[in-house]
């Protein structure tokens, strides 16, 4: 008797908590419906972004491929690779040898730190303004929370170093853009100060770099340092930081010349030297004419005379 009355007594137990389950989860079902709906909204956001920014991706790519230059390398490359194996073998075959040239890169470093870009400009305020937060001071140090702001981001960019400079400290700098830049002279080593610029020559209407004929028994960076003075004269100072050639350029003569010469072409070889001190004086150089002129500008002569500057484009 006393094993129903404890049966019934749980079962009642357990239809009361049923209830009191089924009482609960309705009044708490439409807060519960509104939580699982934000959540599918929020994810549905989610998606919503990343399929756009995918896309935007996909287009930005599209304007600009990635890899398109490092390909536009290899392309080249590879076709000139090509080219002198072909030439090498036809030499061999034919049983003729090579005319070797040496030519030299005298190369002016630039002055100064070229232009920022924007982006990094952008930078460099972001990382100034990160800075500033954590930083405890002594009190007094500063009169004020603005003021010390101010104070510390003033000398953040250069230009803002260079006006503190100038008004407090009365420093002029040394102007970036020269006399010779506006003027457009190229015959000086005081122009393009932001970049590397370059000692070119015309010999028969031809710009390039000051080149002369391999002796017998001579060695490259000896024909190269020859090379100078036999150009612009001997006032021009320069040293050698390698004997090892950056580049090598290949040409077959005509047939003609090959028969006349007993030689399939010439190999001229390109030897970097760095600027020092000195100038050339305009009348005393033994060349047509010469400039220094900065890549672009060499790349640009060179394609009106051959119609193709890759090579000095990539050697550069």
């Amino acid at each position: 008797m006393r094993s129903v009355i404890a049966a019934a007594s749980r079962h009642a137990n357990l239809a009361q908590r049923k209830m009191l389950v089924r009482n609960f989860a309705a009044a708490d079902a439409p807060r519960w419906v509104e939580q699982k709906k934000a959540q599918k909204q929020r994810r549905t956001e989610l998606y919503e972004q990343t399929q756009q920014r995918k896309e935007q991706v996909k287009a930005r790519r599209v304007s600009k491929p990635r890899g398109e230059k490092r390909n536009e390398f290899r392309s080249w490359f590879i076709q000139k690779k090509v080219n002198d194996e072909y030439m090498e073998r036809k030499a061999r075959q034919a049983g003729l040898g090579w005319k070797i040239h040496v030519a030299v890169i005298v190369e002016r470093l630039n002055v100064v730190l070229p232009d920022q870009e924007e982006w990094e400009m952008e930078f460099e305020d972001l990382q100034n303004q990160l800075q500033q937060f954590g930083k405890d001071y002594p009190k007094g140090l500063f009169p004020s929370a603005a003021e010390h702001s101010a104070q510390e981001t003033h000398l953040t960019r250069n230009d803002d170093i260079l006006e503190y400079l100038e008004k407090v400290k009365g420093f002029t700098p040394a102007p970036r853009i020269t006399e010779a830049d506006k003027s457009g002279d190229v015959r000086t080593t005081g122009r393009k100060l932001k970049t590397s610029i370059y000692l070119t020559v015309q010999e028969d209407s031809t710009w390039k770099f000051p080149t002369v004929a391999l002796k017998d028994d001579e060695m490259l960076l000896d024909a190269a340092k020859r090379a100078i003075p036999e150009a612009v004269g001997e006032e021009l100072e320069f040293w050698c930081p390698s004997n090892c050639p950056v580049a090598v350029e290949m040409m077959a003569f005509p047939t003609e010349q090959q028969q006349k010469e007993q030689q399939y072409g010439s190999k001229t070889f390109f030897i970097k030297v760095q600027f020092d001190e000195g100038k050339v004086k305009t009348g005393t150089q033994k060349v047509t004419d010469f400039a220094w002129l900065d890549r672009s500008e060499i790349v640009e002569r060179v394609e009106k005379q051959n119609g193709d500057g890759a090579f000095y484009k990539y050697l550069l």
